[in-house]
């Protein structure tokens, strides 16, 4: 599966590609994340409709209704820029603006959403034991079992005062940070 900007959220099959779930007008707004669980079941993130999870069922090999997550049910943003599943299968939503958050068992937990700091997720990436998370000028690691007591390393710490786009941890250990401006 793959989105776009401006034209909606496609399947690409052998060397063909469909556009899919046009009922949910996906062309209106940006499709900034897609990710699959295990079951098929799809999250995609939106810039403006918030987060859509399209559930599959494995008994009909079909997808059910959508569910849309936005302000008016629990969301605490309509602009999701990036997705995640940490190594428990929980999915960790990155907003623009409005910080992080998990989704567990129909509940929404928000961390790093103070509205003195309006963080926007860039990055996000799951490892062993914690999830890392990047904005503008800072690394942020999430630890699984002190959720609420983030670990933030800013340009004091040599991180790029830019903005985080991309995180990669090698099979050594060691976290690659992509910037906007600055490289790697």
């Amino acid at each position: 599966y793959f989105g776009t900007e401006d034209a909606g959220i496609f399947s690409l099959t052998g060397l063909s590609v469909k556009e899919i779930f046009t009922e949910l007008k996906l062309s209106e707004v940006p499709i900034k994340d897609i990710v699959c669980e295990p079951n098929g079941s799809l999250w995609i993130a939106t810039m403006g409709k918030g987060l859509i999870n399209i559930p599959f069922s494995s008994n009909n090999n079909l997808y059910q209704k959508p569910i849309i997550f936005d302000q008016s049910n629990g969301l605490n943003s309509q602009n999701i820029k990036k997705l995640l599943f940490d190594r428990e299968q929980n999915i960790w939503i990155g907003t623009y603006g409005g910080g992080l958050a998990t989704f567990f068992e129909n509940y929404f937990s928000f961390i790093l959403n103070d509205d003195k700091t309006n963080f926007s997720i860039t990055a996000t990436h799951p490892d062993k034991n914690c999830v890392w998370a990047g904005t503008y000028g800072k690394l942020i690691k999430i630890l699984s079992e002190q959720i609420n007591l983030p670990i933030h390393f800013s340009e004091k710490n040599g991180i790029p005062n830019d903005k985080i786009t991309s995180l990669y941890l090698d099979k050594d250990n060691l976290l690659w940070i992509g910037t906007d401006k600055k490289g790697i």
